[in-house]
């Protein structure tokens, strides 16, 4: 029987020597893929320009990397900077003159209209409280005062002070008239208190002012709540944040891979007060008229800016379970909580949803 030229060839020597010379090359092409893929990652290039300034009664910081002009630069920065002061000015609870102020002192005679400032923040606030159950209230101003720390207090406060401050708090009492923006409080003595949204909220608005000056990479802080552009100053290497160690603030605990996303921790290691020797922190649980302290510190990351201050607070109340229904209903969400246990030389550590930690990382160059 003869044989085809077609078959010939396939049963020839030739064949058989492309074949391995094709096998050959993607093998190589292939290795050097794999190879690329695995070399370091460039190293991180130091900002082009660099703000430091202070709002909301902390140190913030604004790093920017590219080829950015200086002119560029400094417009978004003071523009940044008038916004973040202007939403300072409006909230600020120690201010008799802010317009948060001036809210709390007339609401309960009468209702109050609001700027679109504050009318956008109470918003905001009325979100994070149905986003996390309750667990997040801005309405725990008759608390935060019982417990001392809007007025000096030198004695702890009784079971009939806490029990009288709770009957003052909860958002879904408040009045509030979408159509003429204004808010009232039912029962006299509610008070509003930002302090556990507003840098969050503030990285938002921040966030907004330097896309639209054409920043494309930026470190944002606000006193520890910290926002990362999408883009990275190194091709395929994320920014690095810091966690402080709740035991001993100088000091990190680990480090965090951000890109495109937020990061707050929530602790009590920075602010409280000692009344009657005791150390009473800061986050109030709105349930029971209590500071929260089961949790050395909760840090998150996710997307949002708001979400990121309102998430770190709740659940440092709400605890794990919160986070995990956190987690699932908002993707690219995490949380890192410590527990200091007496019985324990390291901090308990437990993680959950969409966290990468690198610990005993160099030292970054932004702290929380």
């Amino acid at each position: 029987m003869s044989t085809s030229p077609a078959t010939s060839f396939l049963r020839s020597g030739l064949f058989r020597r492309i074949i391995r010379y094709a096998v050959i090359v993607c093998l190589g092409c292939a290795l050097a893929y794999l190879a690329y893929l695995r070399q370091p990652a460039p190293a991180p290039v130091g900002p082009t320009h660099e703000y430091h300034f202070f709002v909301f009664n902390t140190a913030c910081n604004l790093q920017v990397w590219g080829d950015v002009p200086s002119a560029q630069a400094n417009d978004a920065f003071r523009e940044l900077n008038a916004v973040l002061q202007t939403l300072h000015d409006t909230i600020n609870i120690f201010s008799p003159d802010s317009e948060l102020s001036r809210l709390n002192q007339q609401a309960h005679d009468h209702p109050v209209v609001c700027s679109e400032t504050l009318w956008d923040i109470i918003k905001a606030a009325d979100e994070a409280w149905r986003l996390t159950d309750g667990a997040f209230d801005v309405t725990i101003g008759p608390l935060m005062q019982t417990w001392g720390f809007h007025d000096p207090a030198t004695a702890l406060p009784t079971e009939a002070d806490i029990a009288a401050a709770l009957q003052k708090v909860g958002f879904d009492k408040l009045i509030l008239d979408q159509e003429q923006r204004s808010v009232s409080f039912p029962i006299p003595g509610m008070r509003l208190d930002f302090g556990g949204l507003a840098k969050g909220y503030a990285l938002e608005k921040g966030s907004a002012v330097l896309t639209q000056h054409g920043l494309e990479v930026f470190l944002l802080n606000l006193g520890g709540n910290i926002l990362a552009s999408a883009k990275t100053p190194a091709s395929r290497q994320p920014f690095r944040v810091g966690i402080r160690d709740p035991r001993s603030p100088d000091r990190l605990f680990a480090t965090l891979e951000l890109q495109g996303a937020c990061i707050s921790t929530s602790g009590n290691y920075q602010r409280f007060r000692l009344i009657d020797g005791k150390k009473v922190g800061h986050l109030m649980d709105p349930r029971t008229g209590r500071p929260g302290d089961f949790w050395a510190g909760v840090t998150v990351r996710t997307p949002r800016g708001l979400y990121s201050d309102v998430f770190s607070t709740a659940v440092f109340i709400g605890g794990a379970d919160l986070a995990q229904k956190l987690t699932k209903r908002y993707p690219g969400t995490g949380f890192l909580l410590l527990k200091d246990s007496p019985d324990q030389k390291t901090l308990v550590q437990e993680t959950i949803g969409d966290l990468k930690i690198i610990k005993n990382a160099e030292t970054p160059p932004q702290q929380p």
